[in-house]
């Protein structure tokens, strides 16, 4: 560009700016027509999956007011109002003073249980666990 003439360099110029602005349109068309797609894209599968969702809870209240039916006409009382207290266990007391507490069998499955800590078996290969083998140093 050194040896070419003012005219060829204001030339040069106005086409690089032309071309550079062009560039930048193209590309700014580009970015928002990609952003509407991806919107448009968006916008479906939220209506779709509100959709879903909407149906699904159609399906739960009817299965829920269909179990409530059933529960009435059983005459068993609606769970949803009640709060259930557990049970408590029954006690005697013996004529020397000692109280005895009668417990449920899956209480007094969890009572037997030990409440050891886990040891877990030794790794394969860290320990010897034949002591009668000699180890051959070589």
């Amino acid at each position: 560009m050194e040896g070419k003439s003012s005219e060829h360099k204001l030339l040069f110029e106005m086409l690089k700016s032309n071309i550079s602005d062009d560039l930048g349109r193209k590309l700014k068309e580009h970015q928002e027509g990609l952003v509407a797609s991806v919107g448009k894209e968006l916008n479906e599968r939220i209506q779709s999956l509100l959709h879903k969702l909407e149906s699904v809870r159609e399906d739960l209240g009817v299965d829920i007011s269909q179990i409530r039916l059933e529960r009435e006409r059983e005459g068993r009382p609606d769970l949803s109002t009640k709060i259930s207290t557990p049970p408590t266990p029954r006690s005697s007391t013996s004529s020397s003073g000692v109280v005895y507490i009668e417990t449920s069998p899956a209480e007094k499955d969890v009572q037997e249980k030990p409440t050891g800590v886990y040891v877990p078996p030794p790794i394969r290969g860290t320990c010897d666990a034949n002591p009668r083998r000699k180890k051959i140093v070589v």
